[in-house]
């Protein structure tokens, strides 16, 4: 029997505990509690807000309501909480907020590259980092911090720039060390504008580089941070000006 999110929370509330079917000696476990938030979200969401989640997990007494109480402590939105309690509940979830799920983290830079992620989704969970939360409960190689730092300064700078964040995020999601242009894939700033140079190229490039998202994300991806801040300073700088001149006439 496949049991829905609904009937294993009346079963739990009913038995006192994650045994859902005494005389079949089926016990629910925390793993599989969690894989059935992540794939009932939007329904798992609407037990967060009417308590019925919440009444369930009280009358087992067990260390998953304790996980409950502590994310409910926390995080007041209620995606946000059954966010991060699904992970309290099953670690090994792939990242799944809402109705975006993806099998492996890269997958979702891959999506949100080629534009096909649902912007809006990764956009909020962006602003609640949710990216760099998710990360902090795995490990992946030994460039680890790096990923975590690079995607907690993503999320940070969606406030500033939605769209080169946007883009970065996707960067260190997919490590995705290249930048595309003409066609052509370029890992490094002095072999792009060379190409450019070469190919007369500069000055059609100029003309769209500022609105070019993908590659300021690039330049933060290779960490010129400084530099790619700088630079929108002063033309911010500019631009205020000019519009103050014209203000003047």
């Amino acid at each position: 029997m496949v049991y829905k999110l609904k009937e294993v929370l009346h079963l739990i509330e009913k038995n006192k505990t994650f045994a859902i079917d005494p005389e079949n000696k089926i016990v629910l476990t925390k793993q599989q509690l969690g894989e059935m938030i992540s794939a009932d979200y939007e329904v798992a969401v609407k037990y967060v807000q009417n308590g019925k989640l919440e009444s369930a997990l009280r009358a087992t007494e067990s260390d998953a309501y304790d996980a409950y109480l502590d994310c409910a402590s926390k995080y007041s939105d209620p995606n946000v909480l059954l966010f991060h309690f699904q992970y309290a509940l099953a670690p090994r979830l792939p990242f799944s907020y809402r109705e975006e799920i993806y099998k492996t983290i890269d997958k979702v830079g891959f999506a949100m590259y080629k534009r096909q992620a649902n912007r809006e989704r990764i956009v909020e969970a962006m602003k609640n980092h949710l990216f760099s939360d998710y990360l902090a409960t795995k490990n992946f190689n030994e460039n680890f911090s790096n990923l975590v730092s690079g995607v907690q300064f993503a999320e940070n700078y969606v406030t500033v720039d939605e769209n080169i964040a946007y883009d970065l995020l996707s960067a260190y999601l997919q490590v995705r060390d290249w930048y595309k242009y003409d066609g052509k894939k370029f890992y490094d700033v002095h072999s792009l504008y060379a190409y450019l140079a070469n190919h007369r190229l500069l000055n059609k490039f100029s003309k769209t580089m500022e609105s070019d998202s993908l590659f300021f994300a690039w330049l933060f991806y290779l960490g010129n941070f400084d530099l790619v801040l700088a630079w929108k300073k002063k033309v911010n700088e500019i631009d205020n000006y000019i519009l103050n001149k014209k203000g003047e006439y």
